[in-house]
């Protein structure tokens, strides 16, 4: 199983990342809204975190094509 197929089954609950779409609808791979849920016991239980990742110009998209997983 590739480890993005992986990561979408068994990632922890409340996690997200997606691709945003552009007003025509159509997937813009360089712009990703997130989601991090607060830890549990400690004083960000229950909140969601949400980020906006945007990536630059030029750089190299194979990353998502190649259906890898990027640790940051």
């Amino acid at each position: 199983m590739s480890s993005s197929k992986q990561w979408r089954r068994d990632h922890p609950f409340g996690f997200f990342a997606k691709p945003q779409r552009t007003a025509q609808g159509v997937l813009d791979l360089k712009k990703w809204e997130c989601g991090v849920p607060g830890k549990e016991k400690t004083i960000w239980e229950g909140g969601l975190f949400k980020l906006d990742v945007i990536f630059p110009d030029g750089m190299c998209l194979s990353i998502f094509v190649a259906d890898s997983i990027v640790d940051f």
